[in-house]
């Protein structure tokens, strides 16, 4: 796709969709000034969840400073985060340009804590063996796209004193919301536009074995949130980003809810998945439509 091809257009003209494999970092300040109408991402959040996607770094703040150029005056971004790590990811936007509105949290059911056992690591650390209680099959978290990949989960018992006395403990909690920063690009007199009154915390449940049927990018977000989020910063014709396209979630719920869209990501296995959905996606909408009387 020739990117010099691509304007701003009127509001309500339609644009084919456009799904960029690039890196945002350089694709973005190719990109017209002011020409999209709002930023609903979910970059990495620098955690640590998996070596081949989240990386040990937040995007570079210079994705935000074109994020801010790219959109037009007085519009917003919405941007996921970690508990851990949203005040950087905040500060980062904040450094760009753009002035934090408020933060929205994603809650959901606790999975599980990412964390580390203090009482086995206590035996282990002594050169303990600890006692088995028994054995149980089961799947690995990062197996999830593949239900039919199973491996044996071991049940064991502290032995050690100090083991018992931290049995239950472990390095981290179990999540239970996501933080999503709203900021703002200023209007040219320098002020801001006046949001409408709106509940900031989402009850969304993370997406089930359906909705993520072949989808295999680690950090799935619910359709159902992400056309929440579409709406609350676009109306039907104007165009979202989305820097960090992922699985393409974005771009469903744009297409659901007859917004425009660009999606700019770099691992050229998601592509081929973004595709795949918004291909599904746009011939179900299609359906729908003929189907109507």
């Amino acid at each position: 796709m020739k990117l010099g091809a691509w304007a701003r257009g009127p509001i309500g003209v339609k644009r084919p969709p456009m799904i960029l494999h690039a890196d945002s970092l350089v694709l973005l300040p190719t990109l017209p000034e002011e020409s999209v109408d709002g930023v609903v991402t979910d970059p990495p959040y620098a955690v640590g969840i998996t070596r081949r996607w989240d990386a040990t770094k937040l995007p570079a703040r210079q994705i935000w400073s074109e994020c801010l150029r790219l959109l037009r005056p007085g519009r917003h971004i919405l941007a996921f985060g970690a508990s851990r790590t949203y005040h950087r990811l905040a500060a980062d936007i904040e450094a760009a340009g753009f002035v934090v509105q408020t933060v929205l949290a994603w809650c959901y059911p606790p999975g599980t804590a990412k964390s580390v056992g203090v009482a086995r690591a206590v035996d282990e650390a002594n050169g303990v063996e600890r006692r088995i209680l028994g054995y149980r099959r089961g799947r690995s978290f990062f197996d999830r796209n593949a239900p039919r990949v199973v491996q044996t989960v071991k049940s064991s018992a502290p032995v050690s004193a100090l083991a018992k006395a931290y049995e239950g403990c472990g390095t981290g909690l179990a999540p239970a919301h996501e933080p999503i920063v709203w900021a703002t690009k200023p209007l040219s007199t320098g002020k801001l536009p006046t949001l409408p009154r709106q509940p900031l915390t989402l009850f969304y449940r993370k997406p089930g074995r359906a909705e993520r049927a072949g989808n295999d990018h680690p950090t799935v977000k619910p359709v159902a949130l992400m056309r929440d989020l579409v709406t609350r910063v676009t109306v039907p014709g104007e165009v979202v980003l989305d820097p960090f396209g992922g699985s393409g979630t974005t771009g469903v719920a744009a297409l659901l809810e007859r917004r425009e869209f660009i999606l700019i990501e770099q691992n050229v296995e998601f592509v081929r998945l973004i595709c795949r959905r918004i291909r599904a996606t746009d011939a179900a909408v299609r359906e729908d439509k003929s189907e109507r009387p």
